[in-house]
């Protein structure tokens, strides 16, 4: 029934299956023409071998009587019997089949041989019949032979070969050489010795007969001996059309199994191929966990909303009380609990109602419809499921849920706005953490925003949605760009740009840093890849500066980990780690440094200058380059120690075989100094602040398109 499923639903195993069906058909008619053919050309063979075969025979009686009519073409009286009984002798020579051979002057037995005293002086033509008597006359006028036949109670027994011996027009005698029947037909080789073979003359006579002998199925041919007709009828259609037909059944057989092979063997790799598509496809789509619809999916079908204009609402919920679940009773119980919720929660949504498994402990329902209080009420009957336990495994369990309500178009412009939204509804204190849902209000929001402390709206931001911004570092000599630092920018969920340095000092406070510096690593690893898209063989390099608290062996192993997956060019990627960094074991931090550079991340000290890094260790380090702190930069002209501080920063890159950078270079009198004092790299709003991703793309093509034609 499957193959039938298939064959009906799969175009290319249908596809496949006619065509072998029609190969097979093709074979199975060359097979069956072919084999007929060969069946009809041995039939003719045969035939034609049977027709040499039995000609000789009866031309040898023409021949013989020919023979013994020459000698006594003159005699029209009997003749010396002992030379006719010579004669005779040696003319039969040894022919079983001939009993006798006679001479009949004027019609009348004269002599026999062997001697045969009853057939001496019998009236052989006075006795004829008239249609042997016709035949005489019709022979006696063409000179050839014809034939008499004797019977046995209405069996053929003899059959006689008669020549009349005419000498000046006067019949003078017959010549007569009488055959026995039997002997003739025993004498046939032994495959004419069935009752596929029959031989008859031209009056009708069966010389050999056969039971089954009729016109229709026996082919006739005509042999002609001396101008006497005789027939030969066979019918080798018995033997030949059994072995004809097996050899067509086996050859079509031998023609349909190597068929039947290739293509069940195409079927089961088709079968195998759309298995493992459809289970790639779900897999793609789907939770593995759950069953339910994925983020993919997720994105894929709210685009579709979006892009046909469609309104909707979309709620974001949490589980609640599933960490305390898997930590007593263990994960497996507390993923039962989720599913039969999932179940649960299935029964009571409508038809315009659609549940994801956004990940992790998220589920996002979207509702097709237009009416606010149609959604309340479809998410009180979700929330009315958790009023009673969960029994799993005799183990009596409760959760609940948490949502937060979004409506597209009215409070947001794209997906990912529906989400954030939808997080920062749940995180508003007074539905957090409880069995319940609330549609999101901007103004709620920004009171919340407002009044609730920066570090808990920190700590419950996606990192994820954390943009990465780009800032140009330039060739001071040619002022192009060799490679760009990539800058962490925070927006709130009014697109507004949160403070840098205070969004990264609470999540230093509240642990989540590391986390946010991996996130940022692995998105500048994305945009090299991207940069050698568009730019291939390029020598751009991207930077990113780690935090303090982020340096360790977890994070090293992290990145490490991140950037070998890449397969990236040694030297593309720069990490940055600020000197005011509180060194406590610089051996530590060295082989950190060492471990980087191993395997082509390079490494720089950023704000060179701003802390108390000692100088003994700082030669150890395997650093890529020094970054000279803004505040020793812009007030060179009117700051000594400044710029004496510079002039030994350079001293010292030199020392240490380092490239010195120059950070916040804002005018084009501070770019003078900086060439003068032979400052290889600068960075600053002089040539540009930072910009997105896609606008540094533009700006290269600007900046080699500009410099390239000076």
């Amino acid at each position: 029934m499957k193959f039938f499923k298939m064959l009906k639903t799969d175009r290319t195993i249908r596809i496949a299956f006619i065509i072998s069906l029609i190969v097979w058909i093709i074979l199975a008619f060359m097979n069956v023409f072919g084999f007929h053919r060969y069946y009809s050309i041995y039939y003719e063979q045969d035939q034609t071998d049977a027709v040499h075969t039995i000609t000789p025979l009866l031309e040898d009686y023409s021949e013989r009587l020919d023979l013994f009519s020459t000698m006594f073409i003159s005699t029209d009286s009997g003749i010396n019997e002992t030379d006719f009984d010579d004669f005779a002798e040696t003319l039969i020579n040894g022919n079983v089949t001939i009993d006798y051979i006679m001479f009949s002057p004027h019609g009348d037995v004269g002599n026999v041989y062997p001697v045969n005293e009853d057939l001496l002086g019998k009236e052989i033509v006075n006795d004829f019949n008239l249609d042997e008597f016709a035949r005489f006359n019709t022979a006696l006028n063409n000179d050839t032979y014809f034939l008499t036949y004797e019977y046995d109670r209405n069996t053929l027994t003899k059959i006689l070969f008669h020549k009349a011996n005419v000498v000046d027009n006067e019949f003078k005698g017959l010549v007569t050489i009488v055959v026995d029947v039997d002997k003739f037909v025993a004498s046939l080789p032994n495959a004419y010795a069935n009752d596929e073979f029959v031989i008859y003359s031209s009056d009708g006579v069966f010389i050999k007969t056969s039971a089954e002998y009729n016109e229709e199925d026996f082919t006739r041919v005509e042999i002609e001996v001396e101008g006497y007709n005789f027939y030969l009828a066979t019918n080798f259609y018995g033997a030949y059309y059994i072995r004809t037909i097996i050899m067509v059944i086996l050859a079509t057989l031998l023609v349909t199994a190597p068929l039947v092979i290739i293509f069940m063997i195409f079927y089961d790799d088709q079968k195998r191929t759309k298995t493992l598509m459809y289970e790639v496809e779900y897999s793609q789509n789907y939770s593995a966990e759950t069953k339910l619809k994925n983020a993919k999916s997720f994105y894929n079908e709210v685009k579709v909303l979006i892009d046909n204009n469609e309104t909707f609402y979309l709620s974001l919920g949490t589980f609640n009380n599933i960490k305390y679940i898997n930590d007593k009773y263990g994960h497996d119980l507390g993923l039962n609990v989720i599913l039969e919720a999932i179940n649960l929660i299935k029964g009571v949504l409508r038809a315009n109602t659609e549940l994801y498994h956004f990940g992790g402990n998220e589920y996002i329902f979207i509702i097709k419809t237009e009416n606010k209080s149609e959604v309340n009420n479809i998410l009180k009957r979700v929330l009315k499921i958790f009023d009673r336990d969960i029994v799993m495994d005799r183990i009596r369990t409760n959760i609940s849920m948490t949502m937060g309500v979004v409506n597209y178009p009215t409070q947001c412009r794209s997906i990912d706005e529906m989400v954030k939204n939808a997080h920062l509804t749940i995180s508003n204190a007074h539905i957090m953490n409880s069995n319940a849902f609330a549609f999101f209000e901007k103004d709620i929001i920004n009171n919340m925003l407002s009044n609730q402390d920066f570090d808990n709206y920190v700590k419950n931001l996606n990192l994820e949605l954390f943009e990465v911004y780009v800032m140009p570092i330039i060739d001071v000599e040619t002022n192009i760009i060799v490679g760009f630092e990539c800058l962490t920018r925070a927006f709130n969920e009014f697109d507004e740009m949160l403070d840098t340095e205070t969004v990264v000092n609470s999540l230093e406070r509240k642990g989540r840093i590391q986390e946010l510096d991996e996130i940022v690593f692995t998105k500048m690893l994305r945009m090299m890849r991207r940069l050698n898209t568009v730019y291939p063989g390029n020598d751009f390099f991207l930077s990113v500066n780690a935090s303090a608290l982020s340096f360790n062996e977890s994070y090293v192993d992290n990145v490490i980990n991140l950037y070998e997956q890449e397969n990236l060019a040694a030297g593309t990627i720069v990490l940055e780690l600020t000197e005011s960094y509180q060194v406590e074991d610089y051996d530590y931090l060295i082989r950190l440094f060492k471990r980087l550079n191993n395997v082509g991340i390079k490494t720089a000290i950023d704000d060179f200058g701003s802390g108390y890094s000692s100088l003994s260790y700082i030669s150890k380090f395997p650093i890529y380059a020094i970054k000279v702190d803004k505040e020793y930069v812009r007030d060179y002209l009117t700051n000594s120690f400044n710029r004496t501080l510079f002039m030994t920063l350079r001293s010292i890159a030199e020392v240490l075989g380092c490239k010195l950078i120059a950070e916040g270079v804002d005018d084009p009198e501070t770019l003078d100094f900086l060439r003068k004092n032979n400052c290889e790299l600068y960075q600053g709003f002089l040539f540009s602040k930072g910009v997105t991703f896609e606008q540094s793309l533009k700006m290269i093509k600007k900046n080699v398109k500009e410099y390239s034609e000076e």
